[in-house]
């Protein structure tokens, strides 16, 4: 009985480290925010803020998948530029250990480059 409890525990715990749970808000969904390439919003746009994003990278001893932990942070970037009037975002640094740095840029009419590429 016990060994089937642990079983099923490690099993949960395996399902939800594969898991994303930041979620896009109304705002986000609503505005066309895109997600560039960090050299060239640097050069193309209008860098607003610059901020230093954190989300859980392990749950207990399991490490999340890092496709997940990227997702949710370029989810909590596109949520940010949507409460501050930014129409892009774009890594700034790379992930580690589920803290990565985001800018939000306005790059309306300054032919921002072509979306980076990121699988979920």
């Amino acid at each position: 009985m016990r060994r089937a409890l642990l079983s099923a525990c490690i099993a949960a715990l395996a399902l939800l480290a594969g898991c994303t749970w930041v979620t896009q808000t109304p705002e986000a969904l609503q505005s066309d925010i895109q997600v560039l390439d960090g050299k060239d919003a640097l050069v193309r746009c209008e860098k607003i803020a610059a901020n230093e994003l954190k989300v859980a990278d392990r749950l207990g001893s399991m490490q999340r998948m890092p496709e997940d932990v990227g997702h949710d942070l370029r989810t909590m970037a596109i949520n940010q530029a949507a409460t501050v009037g930014a129409d892009a975002v774009a890594p700034l640094s790379d992930l580690k250990d589920g803290v990565q740095t985001w800018g939000l840029f306005h790059c309306k009419g300054a032919a921002p480059a072509p979306a980076a590429s990121t699988a979920t």
